[in-house]
């Protein structure tokens, strides 16, 4: 099934229509990574980290549009507490949505901008945690290990979290981003936020 494009051109709005005709571009994009990435003969990386960049840009363009007078890190971390899907939170399962938000602004947005995905500890890191890691497929079962199947899921299992605890190879604690679970919630988002501002016109 091909990928599933959000409804922009139903917007009459030149600039809303703008703002989620480019979100719709990003995400196919990030389809077109998780699709074909690795390549088949191993030339070419996963694209776990640039997919992961899209997604937190379009994060960052949705929380610009929507409070635009707020700080950058403001309305990134609003965005993800009061918009972005989410599921059950404690050991084991999903992490603290508040935590969530910070981990996702300083640990995996900041240095994947601006430092090239260097480990600079930030202060939101709990004690004793490594180097978060980004991964494709976490908790979410073989058999849709496929993002033509993700695209098209009306809901997302609460069993398969975004962002979760797990441990390095020496046992160390560390928080783990799946890349297709947040491709899912954010598209699940820019889906919502589209709707509801399509009924505020109308």
């Amino acid at each position: 099934m091909p990928y599933s494009h959000l409804k922009w051109d139903s917007i009459q709005d030149p600039t809303l229509q703008r703002v989620f005709q480019h979100t719709d571009m990003y995400l196919f994009d990030i389809y077109g990574m998780l699709r074909t990435l690795p390549p088949s003969d191993k030339d070419g990386g996963g694209g776990n980290f640039s997919a992961t960049l899209v997604l937190l840009c379009v994060i960052d363009g949705l929380a610009q549009w929507r409070w635009s007078t707020e700080g950058q890190e403001q309305r990134f971390k609003r965005l993800i507490r009061c918009r972005l899907p989410w599921g059950p939170e404690g050991k084991g399962k999903w992490v603290d949505k508040g935590n969530a938000a910070d981990q996702l602004y300083t640990e995996f947005r900041n240095p994947l901008v601006h430092e090239l995905a260097k480990d600079t500890k930030a202060s939101s890191r709990p004690a004793g945690y490594t180097e978060p890691v980004i991964g494709r497929w976490g908790s979410i079962p073989d058999e849709l290990h496929n993002i033509e199947k993700i695209d098209v899921l009306d809901e997302w299992n609460k069993n398969w979290p975004i962002l979760t605890e797990s441990a390095d190879v020496q046992g160390n604690p560390r928080y783990k981003l799946t890349v297709p679970a947040l491709y899912w919630a954010v598209k699940r988002m820019a889906n919502d936020m589209l709707e509801k501002a399509l009924n505020s016109i109308q």
